[in-house]
């Protein structure tokens, strides 16, 4: 579909994955790995030291990772409820997620999904990871979401993440929305900027707010896409 990304091999997809990924990964596995070099007490090699950290680490997690078992992890850690467990950065999770949705596509959506229900930071961490995909199916329960009429701050975010899957079924959804001149019109527009639109989505939000007729909707177009200086 227009908009997707190539499909890499699941050893690039591995690779490619941030290290705070990796070691949730270690630590849920119970790993111990000999990451420490010899040279740690040299303070004059503190940088050098942890990017040598980083790369071992790398090197020897990618091969637990490439395991099946490593899926089975990552979807318990995907599972888990942090406020039962430890506290952790949403952005944490989110790459969790991300990790998931990319090594898995499809079958891992119903997972992260389901994490959208509760309209929190971790609510739109999933929120952008399936954005992320940029697929027709993942942008399905981001919509789905949004009808289900969240909180002002969550619906929001919602139409950021729709928006940034750039998928033609989303601009549609967002094009209708400020068409009708609703409560989350003026969002809409919002998310519509933030993704930089080209020349042709700019007029089309430009058409669709002329069609509404309403002042707010002008001033926040106005706001969020300004016009070009010539």
């Amino acid at each position: 579909p227009s908009g997707a990304k190539p499909r890499r091999s699941r050893r690039e997809r591995c690779e490619a994955l941030p290290l705070a990924v990796f070691l949730e990964l270690l630590d849920l596995a119970q790993h111990q790995l000999p990451l420490q070099p010899a040279d740690a007490v040299d303070e004059e090699h503190t940088v050098k030291v942890v990017d040598l950290m980083q790369q071992r680490a790398r090197q020897q997690l990618l091969a637990f990772y490439l395991d099946p078992l490593a899926m089975l992890i990552l979807r318990l850690r995907a599972l888990l409820d942090p406020g039962e467990s430890r506290q952790e950065e949403p952005e944490v999770l989110g790459e969790v997620y991300r990790s998931l949705l990319s090594l898995e596509g499809a079958q891992a959506i119903p997972l992260v999904a389901s994490r959208l229900e509760s309209g929190d930071d971790l609510a739109a961490e999933a929120a952008f990871a399936l954005a992320d995909l940029r697929t027709p199916e993942s942008l399905q329960p981001l919509l789905s979401r949004f009808r289900e009429g969240p909180d002002t701050w969550f619906a929001s975010v919602l139409l950021s993440a729709i928006a940034q899957t750039r998928l033609p079924a989303a601009i549609d959804f967002l094009i209708s929305l400020i068409e009708r001149d609703g409560r989350e019109s003026a969002a809409a527009i919002e998310a519509i900027g933030r993704i930089v639109p080209n020349a042709e989505l700019r007029e089309r939000v430009q058409c669709a707010v002329d069609l509404a007729g309403s002042p707010r909707l002008h001033q926040a177009f106005r706001q969020h896409l300004p016009a070009e200086a010539e």
